[in-house]
């Protein structure tokens, strides 16, 4: 089978872009092939909300630095094929969802690198075997790629979360200045309603005199 992991928030006040991308990855979605797992809370609510169930929850992690994705690749290991749809900072006011295969990207990564100094079997010796060492190479840099998308997923995550509440502190400030103005108008219209019924009553007033 395949599987899909998707990075949103831990919790909520985040903007839309966790919906952004939880809707795009579901387009994508075959429940009769791949299987999802969640990186923080607010991806399983709404996953939940989508009616899809995911295979597992992991939170996502707290620290900004030397994330611990062992776990996480445990599950990796467990499948043929793992794309990550994760968030990505462009501005402070603009942030965007991409996805990534994990297989792919190490591939692509090694043939980039190679050179006519590249470490083959018929020049050096692996122990316990080359099998061996590839596949613990592989799941090394497999790794630290979950790692860097979970850190760009953050930074995104942190300025979504800065975008809504900027939009949400200037709603409430004009929300504020809309109701003080109805109040001073309010104030005002009693105001005015006072002075004509002193005026009205003073007008009987000398009229009965």
């Amino acid at each position: 089978r395949n599987l899909f992991i998707v990075i949103t928030a831990e919790g909520g006040f985040s903007g839309d872009i966790d919906r952004k991308l939880t809707d795009w990855m579901l387009k994508h979605y075959d429940p009769n092939t791949t299987d999802i797992i969640a990186i923080g809370h607010h991806g399983v609510v709404q996953l939940a909300q989508a009616g899809v169930d995911v295979k597992k929850y992991f939170k996502l992690p707290s620290e900004d630095q030397d994330i611990n994705v062992l776990a996480m690749m445990e599950e990796v290991s467990k499948y043929a094929n793992t794309t990550v749809y994760y968030q990505t900072y462009v501005s402070l006011s603009v942030q965007d969802v991409k996805r990534i295969n994990l297989r792919s990207a190490v591939e692509n990564l090694g043939a980039d690198q190679a050179d006519d100094n590249t470490i083959t079997a018929s020049n050096y010796i692996f122990e316990p075997s080359a099998v061996a060492v590839i596949s613990h190479l592989e799941s090394s840099m497999q790794s630290v790629a979950l790692a860097q998308v979970i850190f760009e997923s953050k930074l995104a995550q942190h300025a979504s979360r800065f975008k809504a509440m900027t939009a949400a502190h200037d709603k409430s400030k004009e929300t504020k200045d809309n109701l003080r103005t109805q109040y001073l108008r309010a104030k005002r219209a009693l105001a005015d309603e006072r002075s004509k019924e002193i005026t009205n009553a003073m007008r009987l007033s000398g009229g009965a005199s």
